[in-house]
């Protein structure tokens, strides 16, 4: 795997449980939105009775590039 290839694949973003089942387990968030609960639709199920059918929703949101510009 060349350097480009391997700095794409690092910059997506993931999300790491800190406690439970998933200790430590990435968690590829690739779409838009990605929702966390209970329920059998959840895009990531959580087995925990103190976590609600759609608990979570997280949306990603693409930011504009900004370019620097150096203003003599």
């Amino acid at each position: 795997m060349n350097e480009s290839s391997r700095a794409k694949r690092d910059l997506r973003p993931a999300l790491v449980f800190l406690t439970g089942e998933l200790l430590a387990v990435p968690i590829p968030l690739e779409r838009d939105e990605v929702i966390l609960g209970r329920a059998l639709e959840a895009n990531v199920r959580v087995n925990d009775i103190q976590v609600s059918r759609r608990h979570a929703r997280i949306t990603t949101i693409l930011m504009p590039k900004i370019t620097p510009r150096i203003i003599f």
